[in-house]
């Protein structure tokens, strides 16, 4: 017998796979390219790729998910599920949403599949799509599901800081003329989303442990009515102790549940290493 509601993501939706643990959540990957090489993202840690651009002196690449691969995806869910609702990468920053969209319209899928642009990145898509499961673990319909989620996602928090523009610039997050001033000026900025785009916040400055002070000060400054369930810490290879530091001062913010992880390789591409945000959900 089927299970009623899937929900579906990308890998670049970097949920923890504590959070993943008893929900029905089904994760289709993204390509890394490395120069010649492809591979499929989360089969790569972060520090390889960092590895192959100090050696190649060439940024890695990420391909989105082509029609075909999605409507294989679709149909191995249909296969153990009555509906999928695949929660896509924002629109803005990716082709994904739409090969999703475009796949889903075959009429073999209609009443089956629902593809939602999450607006997002990173862990702000792991919070809507863990959010989006609980409430199929309830045992809530596709609309009801729908209708929570485009309530909630608006009050999902996400930013982060980078320790170097080159990468978002290399892939074209960035102007030029964004990373001249930010060398220039020896900042770490901070990245924002909004409606789907990545837009320039608070400018830091000084050494990483200064940089991540001045950034958890501004986190809990613009954070004074949160929901105290989950913080989501996510990150290209910081230090341990650095992270260590930031769960226990969110834990004093009065969070209850407070996950790390490593961003997933589709991500880290594109921040370069060192790169870290706090995903939480306001009241």
């Amino acid at each position: 017998m089927k299970k009623p509601v899937c929900i579906s993501s990308e890998s670049s939706l970097d949920l923890p796979s504590s959070l993943q643990e008893g929900l029905d959540i089904a994760v289709v990957p993204l390509t890394v390219i490395l120069g010649e090489k492809e591979v499929d993202d989360g089969s790569i840690p972060a520090r390889k790729i960092y590895d192959y651009v100090e050696l190649s002196g060439k940024l890695a690449r990420t391909a989105a998910i082509n029609v075909y691969a999605y409507q294989a995806h679709f149909d191995a869910l249909l296969e153990r599920y009555e509906r999928v609702i695949h929660i896509a990468l924002s629109s803005k920053l990716s082709a994904t949403y739409q090969n999703a969209l475009l796949a889903s319209q075959d009429p073999k899928y209609e009443g089956k599949v629902t593809v939602l642009d999450s607006k997002s990145v990173s862990a702000g898509i792991g919070f809507q799509v863990y959010l989006s499961a609980l409430l199929a673990a309830e045992g809530k319909s596709v609309p009801e599901i729908l209708s929570v989620l485009k309530e909630k996602r608006k009050d999902i928090q996400i930013s982060f800081f980078v320790e170097k523009l080159e990468y978002l610039a290399k892939g074209g997050r960035c102007s030029k003329l964004a990373l001249f001033g930010a060398n220039l000026l020896k900042l770490h900025p901070e990245i924002v989303l909004k409606d789907g785009l990545l837009v320039p916040g608070e400018k830091y400055r000084g050494p990483l442990s200064k940089v991540v002070n001045d950034y958890l000060a501004s986190v809990e400054r613009d954070a004074p009515d949160f929901d105290p369930s989950l913080a989501i810490i996510a990150h290209t290879v910081m230090p341990e102790e650095v992270l260590l530091t930031v769960r226990d001062r969110l834990y004093k913010r009065g969070f209850q549940r407070v996950e790390i992880i490593e961003a997933s390789g589709s991500i880290s591409c594109h921040c370069g290493p060192h790169a870290f945000g706090i995903i939480y959900l306001k009241k």
